[in-house]
Protein backbone atom coordinates (compact mmCIF):
# COMPACT_ATOMS: atom_id res chain seq x y z
CA UNK A 1 0.00 0.00 0.00
CA UNK A 2 2.70 2.11 0.83
CA UNK A 3 3.98 2.16 -2.96
CA UNK A 4 2.63 0.22 -5.55
CA UNK A 5 0.19 -2.43 -4.55
CA UNK A 6 2.01 -5.70 -4.07
CA UNK A 7 1.09 -9.03 -2.86
CA UNK A 8 3.62 -11.22 -1.42
CA UNK A 9 3.21 -15.43 0.48
CA UNK A 10 6.50 -16.89 1.45
CA UNK A 11 8.47 -14.01 0.47
CA UNK A 12 7.13 -13.65 -3.30
CA UNK A 13 5.13 -11.64 -5.34
CA UNK A 14 1.52 -12.96 -6.56
CA UNK A 15 -0.23 -11.70 -9.15
CA UNK A 16 -3.41 -9.88 -8.51
CA UNK A 17 -4.46 -8.65 -11.99
CA UNK A 18 -4.42 -5.37 -13.88
CA UNK A 19 -4.68 -1.65 -12.43
CA UNK A 20 -8.16 -1.47 -11.71
CA UNK A 21 -8.57 -4.93 -10.33
CA UNK A 22 -5.65 -3.90 -7.80
CA UNK A 23 -7.22 -0.59 -6.75
CA UNK A 24 -10.50 -2.69 -5.54
CA UNK A 25 -7.75 -4.71 -3.35
CA UNK A 26 -6.25 -1.43 -2.95
CA UNK A 27 -9.46 -0.21 -1.42
CA UNK A 28 -10.50 -2.82 0.50
CA UNK A 29 -6.77 -2.94 1.77
CA UNK A 30 -7.22 0.82 3.73
CA UNK A 31 -10.36 -0.60 5.25
CA UNK A 32 -9.18 -4.22 6.34
CA UNK A 33 -11.61 -5.62 8.30
CA UNK A 34 -14.65 -3.13 7.79
CA UNK A 35 -16.95 -2.54 5.64
CA UNK A 36 -16.65 -0.44 2.63
CA UNK A 37 -20.42 -0.12 1.27
CA UNK A 38 -20.68 -0.91 -2.74
CA UNK A 39 -21.65 2.26 -3.78
CA UNK A 40 -18.32 3.95 -1.95
CA UNK A 41 -15.97 1.19 -3.34
CA UNK A 42 -17.06 2.26 -7.21
CA UNK A 43 -16.84 6.13 -6.65
CA UNK A 44 -13.16 5.45 -4.90
CA UNK A 45 -11.89 3.05 -7.56
CA UNK A 46 -14.07 5.15 -10.37
CA UNK A 47 -14.30 8.82 -9.18
CA UNK A 48 -17.61 11.05 -9.37
CA UNK A 49 -18.46 9.55 -12.89
CA UNK A 50 -18.06 5.71 -13.06
CA UNK A 51 -19.22 3.54 -16.33
CA UNK A 52 -22.74 2.39 -16.37
CA UNK A 53 -20.81 -1.01 -15.89
CA UNK A 54 -19.18 -0.48 -12.87
CA UNK A 55 -21.32 -2.35 -10.64
CA UNK A 56 -20.66 -5.56 -13.02
CA UNK A 57 -17.11 -4.91 -13.82
CA UNK A 58 -17.02 -4.47 -9.58
CA UNK A 59 -18.61 -8.28 -8.99
CA UNK A 60 -16.44 -9.93 -11.73
CA UNK A 61 -13.14 -8.44 -10.43
CA UNK A 62 -14.17 -9.24 -6.75
CA UNK A 63 -14.70 -12.51 -8.16
CA UNK A 64 -10.71 -12.74 -9.71
CA UNK A 65 -9.16 -11.34 -6.51
CA UNK A 66 -11.21 -14.08 -4.44
CA UNK A 67 -9.22 -16.23 -6.48
CA UNK A 68 -5.94 -14.23 -6.40
CA UNK A 69 -5.79 -14.32 -2.74
CA UNK A 70 -7.27 -17.92 -2.01
CA UNK A 71 -3.40 -19.59 -1.30
CA UNK A 72 -2.73 -16.43 0.98
CA UNK A 73 -5.68 -17.16 3.58
CA UNK A 74 -7.39 -13.66 2.95
CA UNK A 75 -10.48 -13.32 1.72
CA UNK A 76 -13.29 -11.23 0.75
CA UNK A 77 -16.75 -11.74 2.04
CA UNK A 78 -20.31 -9.91 1.29
CA UNK A 79 -21.53 -8.47 4.57
CA UNK A 80 -24.88 -6.62 3.94
CA UNK A 81 -24.19 -3.72 1.50
CA UNK A 82 -20.81 -3.78 0.88
CA UNK A 83 -17.40 -5.73 1.22
CA UNK A 84 -14.94 -6.52 3.81
CA UNK A 85 -11.34 -7.52 2.86
CA UNK A 86 -10.86 -10.17 6.18
CA UNK A 87 -7.17 -10.33 7.42
CA UNK A 88 -5.07 -9.08 9.91
CA UNK A 89 -3.90 -5.89 9.68
CA UNK A 90 -0.35 -6.68 10.62
CA UNK A 91 -0.09 -8.04 6.67
CA UNK A 92 -1.41 -4.83 5.60
CA UNK A 93 1.98 -2.27 5.50
CA UNK A 94 -0.12 1.18 5.65
CA UNK A 95 -1.90 -0.40 8.85
CA UNK A 96 1.34 -2.26 10.31
CA UNK A 97 3.19 2.01 9.33
CA UNK A 98 0.31 3.06 12.34
CA UNK A 99 0.98 0.40 14.62
CA UNK A 100 4.15 0.73 14.67
CA UNK A 101 3.98 4.50 15.44
CA UNK A 102 2.12 4.40 18.33
CA UNK A 103 4.52 2.07 19.84
CA UNK A 104 6.89 4.30 19.02
CA UNK A 105 5.21 7.43 20.98
CA UNK A 106 4.55 4.78 23.75
CA UNK A 107 7.91 3.72 24.09
CA UNK A 108 9.99 4.97 27.27
CA UNK A 109 13.27 4.86 26.03
CA UNK A 110 14.69 6.98 22.88
CA UNK A 111 16.61 4.44 21.77
CA UNK A 112 13.31 1.73 21.68
CA UNK A 113 11.27 4.51 20.31
CA UNK A 114 14.12 5.35 17.33
CA UNK A 115 13.99 1.84 16.10
CA UNK A 116 10.58 2.12 16.29
CA UNK A 117 9.70 4.98 13.87
CA UNK A 118 12.68 3.79 11.43
CA UNK A 119 10.62 0.25 11.13
CA UNK A 120 7.51 2.34 10.32
CA UNK A 121 9.53 4.71 7.77
CA UNK A 122 11.22 1.70 6.59
CA UNK A 123 7.63 0.14 5.40
CA UNK A 124 7.47 3.57 2.60
CA UNK A 125 8.48 2.08 -0.96
CA UNK A 126 6.68 4.90 -2.76
CA UNK A 127 3.47 6.31 -3.88
CA UNK A 128 0.89 5.43 -1.68
CA UNK A 129 -2.24 4.25 -3.44
CA UNK A 130 -0.32 4.13 -6.73
CA UNK A 131 -2.80 2.85 -9.04
CA UNK A 132 -5.40 5.34 -7.84
CA UNK A 133 -6.06 8.78 -8.97
CA UNK A 134 -9.73 9.42 -7.53
CA UNK A 135 -10.54 12.47 -5.29
CA UNK A 136 -10.68 9.91 -2.37
CA UNK A 137 -6.97 8.35 -2.97
CA UNK A 138 -5.77 12.60 -3.29
CA UNK A 139 -7.13 12.55 0.51
CA UNK A 140 -5.68 9.32 1.76
CA UNK A 141 -2.29 10.47 0.07
CA UNK A 142 -2.01 13.17 1.25
CA UNK A 143 -3.27 11.99 4.72
CA UNK A 144 -0.35 9.72 4.92
CA UNK A 145 2.24 11.95 3.47
CA UNK A 146 1.27 14.47 6.68
CA UNK A 147 1.29 11.36 8.48
CA UNK A 148 5.25 10.34 7.58
CA UNK A 149 6.24 13.80 7.73
CA UNK A 150 5.67 13.62 11.16
CA UNK A 151 6.75 10.05 11.94
CA UNK A 152 9.99 11.51 10.22
CA UNK A 153 9.97 14.68 12.70
CA UNK A 154 9.53 12.38 15.51
CA UNK A 155 12.85 9.97 14.08
CA UNK A 156 14.98 13.79 14.55
CA UNK A 157 13.81 14.18 17.94
CA UNK A 158 14.97 11.23 18.82
CA UNK A 159 17.88 10.66 17.20
CA UNK A 160 19.05 13.64 19.35
CA UNK A 161 17.74 12.20 22.29
CA UNK A 162 20.29 9.59 21.40
CA UNK A 163 23.37 11.53 20.97
CA UNK A 164 23.43 11.42 16.94
CA UNK A 165 23.02 15.01 16.11
CA UNK A 166 26.07 14.76 13.55
CA UNK A 167 24.62 11.89 11.74
CA UNK A 168 21.14 13.86 11.26
CA UNK A 169 22.64 17.19 10.53
CA UNK A 170 22.81 16.73 6.51
CA UNK A 171 19.35 15.40 6.46
CA UNK A 172 17.92 17.92 8.89
CA UNK A 173 19.39 21.25 6.96
CA UNK A 174 17.85 19.72 3.59
CA UNK A 175 14.67 19.59 5.54
CA UNK A 176 14.58 23.27 6.46
CA UNK A 177 16.03 24.04 3.36
CA UNK A 178 12.76 22.47 1.58
CA UNK A 179 10.41 23.42 4.27
CA UNK A 180 11.69 26.98 5.84
CA UNK A 181 8.47 27.61 7.09
CA UNK A 182 8.08 24.68 9.74
CA UNK A 183 9.04 25.36 12.85
CA UNK A 184 9.58 22.06 14.25
CA UNK A 185 12.33 21.07 12.20
CA UNK A 186 13.60 24.92 12.68
CA UNK A 187 14.20 23.68 15.96
CA UNK A 188 15.41 20.41 15.57
CA UNK A 189 18.33 22.41 13.29
CA UNK A 190 18.92 24.41 15.67
CA UNK A 191 19.71 21.67 18.01
CA UNK A 192 21.37 19.75 16.14
CA UNK A 193 23.70 22.38 15.12
CA UNK A 194 24.24 23.81 18.51
CA UNK A 195 25.51 20.24 19.99
CA UNK A 196 27.76 20.02 16.80
CA UNK A 197 29.60 22.50 18.54
CA UNK A 198 28.58 25.05 15.97
CA UNK A 199 26.92 27.43 18.25
CA UNK A 200 27.17 30.73 16.04
CA UNK A 201 25.47 28.84 12.86
CA UNK A 202 22.78 27.57 15.78
CA UNK A 203 22.08 31.36 16.56
CA UNK A 204 22.58 32.53 12.90
CA UNK A 205 19.65 30.29 11.94
CA UNK A 206 17.28 31.25 14.39
CA UNK A 207 15.64 33.43 12.76
CA UNK A 208 11.60 33.47 14.09
CA UNK A 209 9.31 34.28 11.21
CA UNK A 210 5.77 35.82 11.43
CA UNK A 211 4.20 32.84 9.64
CA UNK A 212 5.34 30.30 12.16
CA UNK A 213 2.65 28.56 14.01
CA UNK A 214 0.21 28.93 11.11
CA UNK A 215 1.89 27.06 8.32
CA UNK A 216 3.87 24.70 9.62
CA UNK A 217 3.49 21.18 8.29
CA UNK A 218 3.71 19.03 12.16
CA UNK A 219 4.07 21.09 14.87
CA UNK A 220 1.78 21.73 17.52
CA UNK A 221 0.18 25.32 17.43
CA UNK A 222 1.94 27.82 19.93
CA UNK A 223 5.02 26.17 20.17
CA UNK A 224 8.67 27.94 19.07
CA UNK A 225 11.41 26.84 18.63
CA UNK A 226 14.05 27.92 20.87
CA UNK A 227 17.59 28.54 20.98
CA UNK A 228 19.04 25.57 22.88
CA UNK A 229 20.87 26.85 25.89
CA UNK A 230 24.58 26.58 27.39
CA UNK A 231 23.35 24.03 29.62
CA UNK A 232 22.10 21.58 26.45
CA UNK A 233 25.20 22.18 25.03
CA UNK A 234 27.15 20.86 27.82
CA UNK A 235 24.56 17.85 28.21
CA UNK A 236 25.22 16.84 25.30
CA UNK A 237 28.69 16.86 25.23
CA UNK A 238 28.77 15.23 28.18
CA UNK A 239 27.13 12.05 26.26
CA UNK A 240 24.04 11.56 28.19
CA UNK A 241 22.24 11.19 24.98
CA UNK A 242 24.63 8.51 23.74
CA UNK A 243 24.00 6.57 27.16
CA UNK A 244 20.48 6.82 26.67
CA UNK A 245 21.21 5.07 23.39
Amino acid sequence: MLGELELWLDDRPQPVGHARQRSVLAVLAVEADRVVPVDSLIDRVWGDRPPSTARSALRLYLTHLRRALAPTGITITRQGSGYTLATDAETVDLHRFHRLLDLSRAAHEPRQALSLVEDALALWRGEPLAELDTAWAQAVRERLRRERATAESDRFDWALACGRHRQVLPELTARAEAEPLDERVAGQLMRALYRAGRQADALAHYQPRPDWGRRTSSWAPGKTAAVPSRADNRTSDRGVGRRQC
